[in-house]
């Protein structure tokens, strides 16, 4: 039988080992935790940072390295200027139309938008009318080349995919009769334009292939303070259509040259 003093003893010595256990226990959890924590680091570490150059005792930065840095920075200074340059093409060939119309004195409105040309019917018809008066032919013979020049420029001339016409009409008697009355307007003005060789460039190149027409009725009418100006809805626009799938392939590459 055990007495009460050895019972006491045993209590003791449990008492001791069980704050020991834990300790070692705590310990191997730290150990493990850190364990973990570094082989995750090392995994994540990019394969770029363990390439770089060791440091030299000296404490100078490698120069080829920093050769590198500056070559790659100056490729994506490039790629960011070309793809400006690419996104703007509408936006210079608009700048480009306004200065050349201002410069030669010629009287057309510019959407600062679109690059739609537009000029109202009494300069190019009379009333119901779809033949050119003399003073319109007058005016499509000093517009079109100075057009022609800034849109089928070298600068431009890749990316033009149409060069569209579009007659515009009135709200006054059917839709039906304004659409004739507008397409058939749109049809001089590129019959004449074709007929005089107007469509043909400096260089001798034609881009009567490009030219298009379009009527528009009196689906689009121009509003002022929410009601239609007759006035200024009767109309004959030209715009210019740009093939936007080759300004994505050259996005694409620009963006795939500067990544390489």
């Amino acid at each position: 039988m055990r007495r009460f003093g050895d019972i006491k003893e045993d209590s003791e010595e449990t008492n001791y080992w069980i704050p020991v256990s834990n300790m070692l226990a705590a310990f191997m959890l730290v150990l493990l935790v850190v364990l973990v924590t570094g082989f995750i680091f090392f995994r994540n570490t990019p394969q770029s940072a363990a390439q770089q150059p060791d440091q030299q005792p000296t404490g100078k930065v490698d120069e080829s390295y920093l050769a590198e840095l500056k070559a790659k920075e100056a490729r994506l200074d490039a790629q960011n200027e070309a793809l400006k340059g690419l996104s703007g093409i509408r936006d210079g060939i608009i700048d480009e139309l306004s200065k050349s119309f201002a410069n030669l004195g010629i009287s057309a409105d510019i959407d600062k938008e679109t690059g739609s040309v537009r000029f109202g019917e009494a300069v190019l018809f009379d009333v119901n009318s779809v033949n050119l008066k003399p003073e319109g032919e007058k005016y499509l013979k000093k517009l079109m080349p100075a057009y022609l020049d800034v849109v089928m420029s070298e600068k431009y001339r890749e990316y033009i995919d149409q060069i569209v016409v579009n007659g515009h009409a009135d709200d006054g008697g059917t839709y039906l009769y304004n659409l004739a009355l507008s397409q058939n307007r749109s049809y001089s003005v590129v019959g004449y334009l074709i007929t005089n060789k107007l469509t043909k460039l400096k260089d001798g190149t034609d881009a009567e292939n490009l030219m298009a027409i379009s009527g528009k009725s009196f689906s689009k009418p121009i509003m002022v303070d929410g009601v239609v100006n007759r006035n200024l809805s009767r109309r004959v626009e030209l715009v210019f259509m740009l093939k936007y799938d080759r300004l994505m392939d050259q996005m694409q590459e620009v963006i795939k040259g500067g990544n390489e």
